[in-house]
């Protein structure tokens, strides 16, 4: 009987939110390390671009926090 216990992959998950060579905000999610989703548009306001991503399953007060950079 093995004692290990499998590792929670999901802290490995995050949001990234960053702003382009235009400087228009875009997100990615991350996950395990690998791109999972992607913003297909860019936004002018930040707020948008989270808002875009709410509609993805983004949640501000998750366990897979976003990283603004």
């Amino acid at each position: 009987m093995s004692t290990e216990r499998k590792r929670d992959n999901r802290s490995a998950d995050k949001w990234k939110f960053y702003q382009d060579n235009s400087n228009r905000w875009r997100w990615k999610y991350i996950m395990q390390g690998k791109i999972a989703a992607q913003a297909y548009y860019s936004f002018e306001q930040y707020r948008d671009c989270i808002q875009d991503a709410r509609l993805h399953g983004y949640r501000e007060n998750s366990k897979i926090g976003g990283v603004r950079e």
